[in-house]
């Protein structure tokens, strides 16, 4: 049993506990009241009918120490219970007390504390929550603080990406909140295994999923963080083992990802796995605006019912006490001084920031440390607020410009412009790239080496973690790119990309400062929300890049010239030959949905004009690398358009191998899972305790549902191809899952809550005191 010094509790929690306590130790309830000015009750009961009530006082003095509790005893709790005339006054404190110490509150507290039993320090509660260990559990932080399964985890000698954030949630639990969106998303999961927490830019998305990630591996589940890539997720999947994964931003982090569908359609593989297993849980993010694109752009998320899994946080239909809940943690936690946080406590400023328009957890994280504000003088600190309440996004510009020289604001822009999450040594080779590009304008009499650099930005700004490279059914560290940077909160790219939204030469420097595709993925992604920004920074590069003969051979610059409009398109490619294109794709052995669509506008472009062997051998390069299925299908228009004819049997026939194999190996398990009411029929059996469901499997539906959604490419799978295609899956396993799954959908039940207008003074009455002493 753990010993508490109860630190990581806050004064209202703190009270909440005590009470508990008490409730269990005499056995009857306790009345505990709204937070409000308490008038000297922190709990009340009644041993008889009509006689007068015990009162409860909670001290939470554990960074105060016994003078100022006995002081505030003395002096202000006194007076109050005088107009109280409880039958008793018990009084109960984080503080540690000795017996002396003890009997010196009896004597100033006489005639209402007569006992010292009376007194409960910090000893005596942490006896009590040994002999009634169930109020532990009750308690979120206390629970997660004694859990050995997740000290276990926290102190294991190989420290990875997974440990690195369940170290990091467990470092904010002291500081969270429990809302009622902990306990609606909780429920939720435990209905559906999956949960998809979704909302606008710092409302807490990421600080819900860890905490509720963090419980589960307190109760026992084994923690993995997909960092990249939803194959690392598959290679460490085992049937009975107890798993938690999670995958934050999963669309990705300034901009929907350009859904290829084949990274989509594992996602949702991944999904319907975790989804029908008893052991497994899968906690995703992704921002509200991005995830609705998600469901326009990616087909399987559309038809996989990810609606039915997705817990909206909406700050909005927060209630005020929620709201000042969040602010007293942030408070309590702040490492501002008192002048500073007695402007917002004594001149009552905290309700104002509570019912604000743009009240946001992560703006209070902003206002309310010391790396973003003015510590000179404390006057201006309440204009502070206000203008970083009126302009959200603009909180980063004075630190962005006045706090950054050139070579921080270069890596701020290079992690910005480079999707938002770069590997160590791409990030790194880019950033020299810029010492010696000429971009740098002033001189600093700073260390400005790549490291330094990282050093000073990393308290602010960027954020540094370890990724894990996942293989088969072990993990392994890829040493080369195992850190990677990112930005401290997705607002400063917010800010950054605003700052930037019309310089089309700064991002194309930016840009063109990555040897590898982090930025030409940055351009990609931008696509969905600003075509004009992202043909323009295509149209720059291509012009300064033409007469580079690396950069023109790489697959890089294909997938640029991918962005460009018709007119440059064609402008810029008009003389560039298909065997160019032939041979990066033949070297890179890559070949996705923008590389594919490159393919299609250079041989619309340049066929007519080019031998049909050009032709064929550029569709054999496609051919030979490796596809997901939405690559095939992509493919399909290739050949509808552009296909020779004295090479059609034998690219035909290569396709149609592809495409069978991809149907094998990455389509069909899942078709038949998103489809099983369409080809079985189902009934109920009575027993005499229970209900069970029996079906019938249709193969010959499933084979015309399959080769009717083939209908349109230019080779349809042939029926008799489709029924051997059904020897490879266990259609009893996915229909018996499906019908399960159905099943327990129908008896769960959704959560709801509501709350009433609260007096939200009382919350902070005290505050400064319990902080400052």
């Amino acid at each position: 049993m753990n010993e508490y010094d109860f630190t990581n509790l806050n004064p209202n929690e703190f009270e909440t506990l005590a009470n508990d306590l008490l409730s269990r130790l005499y056995n009857l309830h306790i009345e505990s009241f709204k937070p409000g000015k308490d008038l000297g009750i922190d709990g009340r009961f009644f041993r008889f009918e009509n006689s007068p009530a015990t009162i409860i006082q909670c001290k939470h003095y554990a960074l105060s120490g016994f003078t100022k509790l006995l002081y505030d005893l003395t002096n202000t709790e006194i007076p109050k219970i005088k107009k109280l005339s409880p039958e008793k006054y018990i009084v109960t404190t984080s503080v540690p007390l000795s017996p002396q110490e003890k009997e010196k509150i009896k004597e100033n507290m006489f005639p209402f504390i007569v006992n010292t039993s009376d007194i409960f320090g910090k000893e005596d509660l942490n006896s009590l929550l040994r002999q009634f260990p169930e109020v532990e559990k009750t308690h979120y932080k206390l629970w997660i603080a004694s859990s050995a399964v997740l000290s276990q985890f926290l102190n294991a000698k190989i420290y990875n990406a997974s440990q690195s954030v369940i170290a990091d949630a467990y470092d904010k639990c002291a500081n969270y909140v429990v809302t009622s969106s902990h306990s609606q998303a909780k429920e939720k999961i435990n209905t559906t295994n999956v949960l998809v927490i979704t909302g606008d830019p710092g409302v807490g998305k990421t600080t819900l999923a860890e905490q509720l990630c963090l419980e589960f591996v307190a109760d026992g589940y084994e923690f993995f963080a997909i960092t990249n890539d939803i194959e690392d997720g598959f290679a460490v999947l085992t049937r009975e083992s107890k798993q938690i994964f999670y995958f934050d931003d999963f669309l990705g982090k300034n901009y929907i990802e350009t859904l290829r569908f084949n990274e989509d359609s594992r996602i949702m593989q991944f999904i319907n796995t975790v989804a029908k297993s008893k052991h497994k849980k899968f906690i995703l993010t992704s921002r509200t605006n991005i995830l609705d694109q998600g469901y326009r752009v990616g087909p399987s998320f559309a038809n996989g019912n990810i609606k039915n899994k997705e817990y909206l946080i909406d700050v909005s239909q927060y209630n005020h006490i929620d709201k000042a809940k969040i602010l007293y943690s942030f408070l309590w936690r702040s490492d501002l001084t008192k002048d500073f946080l007695e402007q917002i406590i004594a001149r009552q400023e905290y309700v104002n920031i509570i019912y604000h328009r743009n009240y946001n957890p992560r703006l209070l994280e902003f206002i309310t440390s010391s790396e973003h504000v003015d510590l000179s003088t404390h006057n201006l600190y309440l204009q502070f607020i206000e203008n970083a309440l009126k302009n959200p996004a603009g909180i980063w510009e004075h630190p962005y410009n006045a706090q950054l020289d050139d070579a921080s604001r270069a890596v701020v822009d290079l992690i910005t412009f480079g999707n938002g999450n770069v590997a160590g040594d791409s990030l790194r080779k880019a950033y020299y790239n810029f010492q010696n590009s000429g971009l740098k304008n002033n001189k600093t009499h700073l260390a400005n080496d790549f490291d330094s650099v990282m050093s000073i930005l990393s308290r602010s700004f960027i954020k540094r973690t370890c990724a894990l490279e996942a293989t088969h059914q072990t993990l392994k560290y890829n040493q080369k790119d195992k850190i990677k940077f990112s930005l401290f909160n997705p607002s400063i790219s917010d800010y950054v990309l605003s700052r930037y939204n019309t310089d089309y030469w700064h991002i194309a420097d930016m840009i063109m400062l990555y040897e590898d595709d982090d930025g030409v993925i940055f351009l990609e992604n931008a696509v969905l929300h600003n075509k004009e920004l992202v043909k323009n920074v295509a149209k720059i590069i291509c012009d300064r890049k033409k007469d580079d003969a690396i950069f023109c051979n790489s697959t890089n610059y294909l997938r640029i010239g991918n962005l460009l409009d018709s007119e440059d398109f064609n402008l810029l490619f008009k003389k560039y030959e298909l065997s160019q294109v032939c041979k990066c794709i033949e070297e890179n052995k890559v070949i996705n949905e923008e590389l594919l669509n490159f393919c299609n506008k250079i041989l619309t472009l340049q066929s007519i004009n080019c031998s049909e062997q050009y032709v064929a051998n550029l569709i054999f390069a496609a051919l030979e690398c490796d596809m997901e299925y939405y690559d095939i299908i992509n493919m399909s228009s290739i050949l509808e358009a552009h296909l020779p004819e004295n090479f059609h049997d034998e690219i035909v026939e290569k396709y149609y191998s592809k495409l069978l194999d991809a149907w094998k190996y990455l389509r069909l398990e899942e078709f038949a899972a998103d489809n099983v009411e369409k080809f079985t029929t189902k009934s109920y059996v009575q027993y005499e305790d229970d209900c069970d469901i029996e079906f019938t499997i249709d193969e010959d539906k499933l084979a015309s549902l399959i080769a009717e959604d083939t209908a349109d490419l230019y080779t349809p799978i042939d029926i008799s191809d489709v029924k051997d295609l059904l020897y490879y899956i266990d259609l009893e396993s996915i229909v018996s899952d499906y019908y399960c799954q159905a099943s327990d959908d129908e008896s769960g039940g959704g959560g709801g809550y509501s709350s009433g207008k609260q007096d939200i003074h009382g919350i902070f009455e005290g505050f400064l005191t319990a902080k400052f002493g």
